[in-house]
């Protein structure tokens, strides 16, 4: 997992849970609304590290309103949880 500088890289298995909560499930729901195969690019350029391709594909979607607001919601989550793993 590549991160930009100051950013701490996310876990799969972080990832797994963010995505499966309520606000990660919509937010998947939403980018399948975009559509399916773009997602499935999406999904196929991530796992072979190209990482610009898979945002590229995503970004329509991601700048929607509706999608910010879900990210912004996963952050938080993820901030949460990483607060707790670091206070322990």
């Amino acid at each position: 997992n590549a991160s930009s500088p100051g950013q701490m890289p996310v876990s799969e298995q972080q990832l797994r849970r963010l995505l499966g909560s309520d606000a990660g499930q919509q937010l998947l729901r939403l980018l399948a609304s975009g559509g399916a195969d773009r997602l499935r690019q999406a999904a196929a350029a991530a796992k072979a590290g190209d990482q610009a391709q898979a945002l590229a594909l995503l970004r329509p979607v991601l700048e929607t309103e509706q999608a910010q607001a879900l990210l912004r919601q996963l952050l938080d989550e993820l901030e949460r949880a990483l607060r707790a793993v670091l206070s322990d």
